[in-house]
């Protein structure tokens, strides 16, 4: 039995091995394109990808191979693993990037969403989204921190990095009893919320640890007594492994398995 079991795991995991070479092993197709500078107007010719992003969902490499002649015959590219949309900076999985907006290649939770780099106010000019000026109706998803408004006839929404003046928070962070918080950063204020309530829960379950070994040294005997400190001993422990394992497995939920954008951050 045992060597059927060894058996079964060598083939397992030579399976995965080919597997995991056979996907860092995919190869995308690239072009000769050519490539105007902005400055002077100079241009030359470089290997780029046919199509930015691969089956996988990576990004695909080329070797940009430049020349001042076309190049007749350019290198299959590599294709690298997917970028998390979540993990660039001032992007966001919708369903419609909008006019101002640039798609990057990079993957998100759904494969009808792209990605989009949106630094700056975007605009949408129907009546649909006019009437109802929202994330929603530009991006087709809704999308926390946003500002949208009607202005000159049309919506506008503002991404939270470039708020218009008269919507945006404090310019910089606010010293508290807690100590310092950056309104810009909500989920910097609740990381240091979460660290004071597990210093604070830590701190009770100490002194309650502290007050049930004093009622067991005091006891002079009393089995009531001893028995009334253990328990109290064995409740604040629970409550402080409870307290540190529910963080652990949120944590675990929430970034490694439902992968939630922004969630890990």
């Amino acid at each position: 039995m045992k060597k059927v079991f060894l058996l079964f795991s060598l083939v397992f995991i030579i399976f995965l091995f080919f597997k995991t070479n056979s996907a860092f092993a995919q190869s995308c197709n690239c072009v000769s394109t050519l490539v105007v500078d902005d400055i002077g107007g100079a241009h030359h010719y470089e290997c780029k990808p046919e199509s930015l992003l691969c089956p996988s969902g990576g990004p695909c490499q080329c070797d940009p191979q430049h020349s001042d002649q076309p190049i007749p015959d350019c290198k299959p590219g590599t294709c690298l693993e997917p970028l998390q949309c979540s993990s660039l900076t001032n992007t966001y999985c919708t369903y419609e990037c909008g006019a101002l907006s640039n798609i990057r290649s990079a993957s998100c939770p759904y494969e009808t969403q792209v990605c989009c780099e949106i630094s700056s106010r975007v605009t949408n000019n129907t009546d649909e989204c006019v009437d109802n000026c929202s994330t929603s109706c530009v991006f087709g998803i809704s999308l926390p921190g946003f500002v949208c408004r009607v202005e000159d006839g049309v919506c506008a929404c503002y991404p939270p990095t470039n708020l218009p003046s008269d919507e945006a928070p404090p310019a910089g962070p606010i010293q508290t009893a807690i100590g310092e918080i950056d309104p810009r950063n909500l989920q910097g204020f609740i990381q240091q919320l979460l660290n004071l309530a597990l210093g604070v829960a830590g701190g009770i379950a100490f002194l309650l640890m502290l007050f049930g070994a004093f009622m067991i040294m005091t006891s002079a005997g009393n089995p009531e007594k001893m028995k009334a400190g253990s328990e109290l001993i064995t409740s604040a422990l629970t409550g402080l492994l409870f307290i540190i394992f529910s963080i652990f497995i949120l944590k675990l939920i929430g970034v490694t398995i439902l992968d939630i954008p922004g969630f890990g951050q």
